[in-house]
């Protein structure tokens, strides 16, 4: 996720993204919701499709203990969750999808051209 977060503000100076986001219960967040926060404007917190996904209200809870004032939502679905986030985006916006492996492709598989 540094690295990510670097790349994204080496290629798009000035940019804050918005970052859809989630992750396996094995992973350790905290730092990444720390990169992604301090970059980021807007958070959504979904549930990849794994027995092992951690809960994205214990996401978005840590998240807004640290960063009460940015948007921060919460939504299961995934595809849901791409819709939302897309909703408000101008066309230099950008949106980017991350945390588990599992997260794009899913979207990917249920159709979403993103």
């Amino acid at each position: 996720i540094k690295t990510l977060v670097a790349n994204l503000a080496g290629l798009y100076p000035g940019r804050k993204p918005t970052f859809l986001f989630g992750v396996l219960e094995d992973k350790d967040y905290l730092p990444m919701l720390k990169y992604l926060g301090d970059y980021g404007k807007r958070f959504f917190f979904t549930r990849p499709y794994s027995n092992r996904a951690r809960e994205p209200k214990e996401l978005a809870d840590s998240f807004c203990r640290i960063y009460k004032s940015k948007e921060c939502r919460v939504i299961l679905e995934p595809k849901d969750a791409l819709r939302e986030a897309k909703k408000g985006l101008k066309n230099d916006d950008l949106l980017c999808i991350c945390g588990s492996f599992y997260l794009a492709p899913l979207l990917i598989k249920l159709g979403t051209p993103y």
